[in-house]
């Protein structure tokens, strides 16, 4: 009967208690901390991301000018939005890269390079081409 009263009395006390000033220091800081280490990791992958799918879109583009130029033989060089207009690409493709550039089609002859600006949209080095550019990897 004591030990179940004296045990009731320490319950109330510690309910009536609560959460110190400090504690919720302590655990606001650590919530923060993660939510910092987890956006860290989500941006660089959401650049990764961003870096393949426009790879990829350069890759599409380049397959449609060469099908393109196969049945229209006296075309020149087209833009994305001229392969919209032709019925080439659907009128829902995103014809801007994952930074806002206008992919960018330049042809030479039979060799068709498609190439997005990248993400610092100034720095030549950093361009995504397909295929890729003459002394670089990417």
């Amino acid at each position: 009967m004591l030990r179940a009263a004296t045990y009731r009395r320490a319950m109330r006390r510690a309910a009536s208690r609560g959460l110190t000033l400090v504690e919720l220091i302590i655990v606001i800081t650590i919530i923060g901390s993660l939510m910092g280490i987890i956006a860290f990791a989500i941006f660089q992958r959401k650049k990764t991301a961003d870096i393949e799918t426009a790879r990829l879109a350069c890759t599409q583009f380049r397959q449609t000018v060469l099908t393109y130029k196969q049945t229209h033989t006296d075309a020149d060089c087209v833009t994305p939005d001229q392969l919209k207009a032709d019925k080439a690409i659907d009128s829902t493709t995103n014809t801007k890269d994952p930074w806002g550039s206008v992919y960018v089609i330049s042809c030479d002859g039979d060799e068709i390079m498609v190439c997005s600006n990248g993400p610092n949209k100034t720095d030549p080095s950093d361009d995504i081409c397909v295929p890729p550019k003459s002394g670089t990897n990417k």
